[in-house]
């Protein structure tokens, strides 16, 4: 059974919940590599943090792992979760750079704490750091590429990995703010990718990138709808050679499974017909398997609308013809219990 560690936010960690027989085993969340990579905060200097109110055992843990530098050190030493002690065995890591999402604080000496959801939401760390610099701006985008290559050489020092997957993991939308960020987050991964020269690239395509609002945390640019993550293990497990097969979907080694496979044939001989010479096997795969799962969108977005074609009527019939239907109900049992008393009576 593949076991994985993961560095980086719930749009890599979410996709294993679509995976059968796999296990994240660690899981470092709610972190800047710049604060990973910078000394532990002075205790002095949190003599006057509260943390308020309970944020929960997730919570507390990420909060800890960056004010104390152990994020990365939980990816590499034994884990108290779960009760008692465990070694990390885990030898596949995938890292995403989304968190960098957040502010910073600093101190101006040289000591970075990540001001993330939890931090902002529990503490009151913003009051004993002087200065916040402002995630994906000038200053912000320096200080990643200045501390990129101390953290990939740190990733390079984890005991036990031996493949790194790089899950270039970027915001859904298109306004011009979503379209800075996702161009800072390029040019990371391409820095990333560089310092760490045997690790392997991947990449959802851009069509599945699109937000939920059925998503179990709520809607938000790193919430995907279901198919991306589902096409995230896919990748995963061509790309490692992994027998990882998608809950409650088609395998992703037999994808001929599908209704639609004859269909995704077809269109990808139109495809080598229109692009002689430079389908590669790789891209045609990928193809075949999106026409796959566009069709089965297609049919099982059919079947909840004829499932709810007759709740559509009821929600559109008027009250008052509503009120008259049961009126005439009413009438009708009480006209019965009429009659079956008579002729009881009568007998």
């Amino acid at each position: 059974m593949p076991v994985f560690r993961i560095w980086g936010s719930c749009i890599t960690r979410d996709a294993f919940e679509f995976a059968e027989d796999t296990t994240v085993e660690a899981f470092s969340s709610r972190q800047s590599i710049v604060s990973a990579c910078t000394p532990p905060i002075p205790q002095e200097r949190l003599e006057g943090l509260h943390i308020f109110p309970n944020p929960g055992n997730f919570g507390r843990r990420v909060l800890e792992d960056d004010l104390y530098k152990t994020g990365l050190t939980r990816l590499d030493s034994p884990s108290n979760e779960g009760g008692g002690r465990r070694q990390v065995t885990g030898n596949i890591l995938i890292i995403d750079l989304t968190e960098e999402r957040s502010p910073l604080l600093t101190d101006g000496a040289g000591h970075f704490i990540t001001f993330s959801e939890v931090a902002t939401w529990h503490t009151n760390l913003e009051k004993l750091f002087f200065k916040q610099i402002i995630p994906f701006s000038l200053e912000h985008v320096e200080l990643i590429r200045e501390f990129l290559p101390t953290f990939a050489l740190e990733i390079s020092k984890l005991h036990g990995i031996e493949h790194i997957v790089i899950h270039r993991a970027f915001f859904a939308g298109a306004n011009s703010h979503i379209i800075h960020v996702n161009n800072c987050l390029m040019e990371f991964y391409d820095l990333f990718a560089q310092y760490l020269p045997n690790s392997i690239s991947i990449e959802v395509p851009k069509e599945l990138r699109v937000s939920s609002i059925m998503h179990k945390w709520g809607p938000y640019g790193l919430h995907m709808v279901d198919e991306y993550y589902k096409f995230l293990i896919f990748l995963i497990s061509r790309e490692l050679g992994l027998p990882i097969q998608i809950k409650n979907e088609f395998s992703v080694q037999n994808i001929e499974k599908s209704t639609f496979f004859h269909d995704s044939q077809s269109y990808c001989d139109y495809l080598k017909s229109m692009h002689r010479g430079i389908c590669s096997p790789s891209w045609l795969y990928q193809m075949q398997y999106q026409y796959i799962v566009e069709r089965e969108l297609e049919k099982r977005d059919l079947e909840i609308q004829r499932r709810s074609d007759y709740v559509l009527k009821a929600d559109i019939t008027p009250w008052w013809l509503m009120k008259k239907a049961a009126k005439r109900v009413v009438q009708k049992t009480k006209n019965f219990v009429i009659a079956l008393y008579m002729k009881l009576g009568r007998q």
